[in-house]
């Protein structure tokens, strides 16, 4: 992506670019197709380093040097094309397990952002903060979901139940006039 290798979508990934307001985190919302491009390059540029890298960047004496060459190198860059490539390529590295509420337990939502409730979890299974923050996104999402769940905290969707929602979604886009609704447990 705009001549850069990315490493696999992380926690510390979307740390850095929640950190620097990028639009392209979900926590800051685009203002339009023209912040998303112009947010690409920092993008792009914190998701091929490990978080360490990124961190040393400031410490790096000929960094200005090295942006300023870049800089140069994107002008060959179609970045309308770059922009939808980045966003297939944070999409699939955030990817987690279909869940549905869990109407049995009542209760306030978690307090804690989400990011900050993958990164306590995965630390406990690493050595360093570094470690953590560099791993996958998704990952941590679906190795939380399936902890969540083992504590009865959510419910993950299986087989059935996927298979079930595609064919009522199918049903319903074939029956548009049909007033059935679904019958839920209640």
């Amino acid at each position: 992506m705009l001549g850069l290798n990315l490493r696999p979508y992380s926690l510390g990934h979307e740390l850095w670019l929640i950190r620097e307001q990028n639009p392209l985190s979900v926590a800051f919302g685009a203002e339009g197709i023209q912040a998303l491009i112009n947010g690409l390059p920092a993008a792009a540029l914190f998701c091929s380093q490990s978080f360490d890298q990124i961190g040393g960047m400031n410490r790096d004496w000929f960094i200005g040097f090295k942006l300023w060459l870049w800089k140069l190198r994107l002008r060959k860059f179609k970045l309308g094309v770059e922009l939808a490539s980045f966003i297939e390529y944070r999409n699939r590295g955030t990817l987690m397990l279909p869940d549905e509420p869990d109407t049995t337990k009542q209760g306030r939502p978690f307090g804690a952002p989400v990011l900050l409730s993958l990164f306590q979890f995965i630390r406990r299974e690493t050595r360093t903060d570094a470690e953590a923050w560099d791993y996958p996104y998704g990952l941590a999402q679906m190795r939380y979901a399936a902890w969540l769940e083992s504590e009865g905290q959510m419910k993950i969707k299986n087989a059935y139940e996927m298979e079930h929602d595609r064919s009522f979604a199918e049903w319903e886009k074939q029956n548009p006039q049909s007033t059935l609704k679904e019958a839920t447990d209640a």
